[in-house]
């Protein structure tokens, strides 16, 4: 049980690096979002958004290899 939640840590992390260093790629890729430029910062909340996301994984791969599910 203990690899699993590790197995999972580590996807969580190297998924969440991969969006904060690439996600202007994804911007790009998948286009901006009109509510994240609304209520996230100007032009810039589509990228804020991503930032989120990736934090928010980032957390949640430490959360599950800490306290488990």
């Amino acid at each position: 049980m203990i690899f699993l939640r590790i197995l999972i840590f580590l996807i969580a992390i190297v998924l969440g690096i991969f969006i904060l260093k690439y996600k202007e790629r994804i911007v790009n890729t998948i286009g901006h979002s009109d509510w994240a430029d609304r209520y996230l910062g100007g032009g810039g909340g589509t990228y804020n958004l991503w930032t989120i996301i990736g934090l928010l994984i980032i957390i949640a791969g430490i959360y599950i290899l800490v306290r488990g599910w």
